[in-house]
């Protein structure tokens, strides 16, 4: 499995192309080692706690044997079975089980650690802290066990809820220029649908259904479209169900890092212009003779170095700025920059909006806008959380959503 795995194959070509010249692949490379061995210590962490609330009832042999199996589930699911609900039966369940024990397994180990972190405040302080830690707590071991599964099992299913019912997010947008339409401009965003992972053929009809049902004049596609290797994709009905997309003036999108990351950039393009989509690699268009839409390209992806990249200035400088000027790009980077180049609206996702809490409150501290419509000087930027999901199938702190602006002349 792992010799057809073409997403493996590209990231070890690239790491040896790129680790001896490139600083910033080298830290994610350490970054990545250094989460293995977070992750192994939380493991065995979690063990323990889960072997001193259930061990009176469990084999420990087989106990052991379990944690070891859920812990290596989740980077098998990662590494060689990203093929998800659209493989066979065998895979396809290993890798739900894995991308869910990945979750429950973030929320356990946050909640037993809460709970820890209580447990050694009463200890310093010599108190009962009774509101949160009854005097039964340390004895009845099971059931602060089972209290903690549940609680996490009740998380889990409002995450699932809120990736797998996305919501419609309408923007309405006033530029100083005129877009000589005679009405205002309806724009569907969709971002990271990761699709070929837990995104399946029968998401990508829905999707098609309800962004058609928006009537809109263009639809965006700002990139992380799919999300596995060209070879398994070709497996699936993903070009017919993706052309299904209806727009006035056409579909336009945009590579996103998991595109470079997991296949042959000018392979993919190649398949979505198969379904109709016309793919913008820093390159501009003018469109209903009214605006412009410019697509900008990935300044890098996991481990790839740099790929060629035109500032936000070289890309719109030759345009006529009496009309409006849309930049759609995969990460929200340069905003200030693109406010610079006298762009009017500029689109974006890659983010998720974290995803799964807390990891929203760390994408706003790494992005200087990670969700939602913000002004930036006259720069107007909308970041969307996204459509699909990236590993487990959960948002907490996230919706899973497609953007329609609606963008008015003066």
């Amino acid at each position: 499995m792992l010799k057809n795995n073409v997403k493996m194959s590209t990231h070890v070509r690239n790491i040896r192309e790129n680790v001896l010249t490139d600083r910033k692949v080298r830290n994610h490379l350490i970054g990545m080692m250094f989460i293995v061995i977070i992750y192994s210590l939380l493991h065995v962490y979690l063990g323990i706690r889960g072997w001193e609330a259930f061990g009176a009832y469990i084999n420990r042999p087989l106990y052991i044997s379990g944690i070891v199996f859920l812990g290596l589930l989740y980077p098998a699911a990662f590494i060689t079975l990203d093929q998800g609900r659209e493989a066979k039966a065998l895979p396809r369940t290993i890798a739900y089980i894995g991308y869910y024990w990945a979750a429950f397994f973030f929320y356990a180990v946050m909640t037993v650690v809460s709970i820890d972190f209580l447990r050694l405040v009463n200890r310093l302080t010599m108190s009962r802290l009774s509101a949160f830690l009854p005097e039964g707590y340390p004895v009845n071991l099971p059931a602060a066990g089972l209290s903690v599964v549940f609680f996490v099992g009740f998380l889990l299913t409002i995450g699932t809820i809120l990736a797998r019912y996305p919501k419609i997010r309408k923007y309405s947008i006033t530029l100083a220029k005129d877009i000589k339409l005679g009405r205002p401009l309806r724009i569907a965003v969709l971002s990271d649908i990761h699709f070929g992972s837990l995104v399946s053929s029968a998401d990508l009809n829905v999707m098609s259904r309800q962004v058609n049902e928006l009537n809109p004049d263009v639809i965006l596609l700002a990139g992380d479209i799919i999300d596995n290797s060209l070879n398994l994709i070709r497996k699936t009905p993903f070009v017919d169900q993706i052309s299904q997309l209806e727009a006035r003036y056409g579909v336009y999108g945009v590579l996103g890092n998991h595109e470079y990351a997991n296949a042959d950039p000018d392979e993919t393009i190649e398949l979505f212009e198969q379904a109709g989509i016309r793919m913008l690699k820093d390159q501009t268009v003018k469109i209903a003779d009214s605006f412009y839409l410019a697509g900008r390209n990935e300044k890098r992806s996991e481990f790839s170095g740099l790929l060629g990249q035109l500032t936000p200035y070289e890309l719109v400088s030759g345009l006529d700025h009496e009309m409006p000027v849309i930049l759609m790009q995969h990460q929200p980077n340069d905003l200030p920059a693109i406010d610079l180049a006298g762009v009017d609206v500029s689109v974006a996702g890659h983010t998720h909006r974290g995803q799964m809490f807390p990891l929203n409150l760390l994408s706003r501290k790494k992005y200087e806008h990670s969700f939602g419509h913000q002004r930036i000087g006259k720069l107007q930027n909308v970041v969307s959380s996204g459509y699909g999901t990236w590993g487990p199938p959960i948002r907490l702190g996230s919706r899973s959503e497609i953007v329609l602006l609606e963008i008015e002349g003066r």
